[in-house]
């Protein structure tokens, strides 16, 4: 039995709309007689869905996604953004959008279907890879 949306402890319709999904994709790889795969941690889903299964439960909160679910950066990027907000949270998406590429990369879903995100000095680009 899978779960989904605020059953599971996620807030808000993207939340919801995201775990819905991937539930829908672990069912489709039981089905197919496949193990199914989380998302990278450094990935805002990732996180969300690692909080909501390993958070303290005596003192579990429902949650949205937020920066501060995801993993910090490492020791010389954060002395690199200490003071750029912008910046910082800039890197952790292209952390992210690195992470999601390699995950689709390793055969969880179909090479080519996930857009890259370029990211520089606080700018997104999309560029399909």
């Amino acid at each position: 039995m899978l779960f989904a949306g605020q059953i599971c402890g996620v807030e808000g319709y993207v939340e919801s709309i995201a775990t819905g999904m991937m539930a829908g994709m672990h069912a489709a790889a039981v089905a197919c007689g496949e193990t199914p795969r989380a998302l990278p941690r450094a990935t805002a889903l990732g996180s969300l869905c690692h909080y909501i299964t390993h958070a303290n439960p005596a003192n579990y909160q429902p949650a949205n996604i937020t920066f501060d679910l995801l993993p910090s950066l490492d020791e010389e990027a954060r002395k690199r953004f200490r003071k750029d907000r912008k910046a910082r949270h800039a890197e952790v998406c292209r952390v992210a959008a690195a992470a999601l590429l390699e995950w689709e990369k390793a055969g969880s879903i179909e090479a080519g279907s996930i857009e890259a995100v370029s990211i520089e000095a606080g700018s997104a680009e999309a560029a399909r890879q």
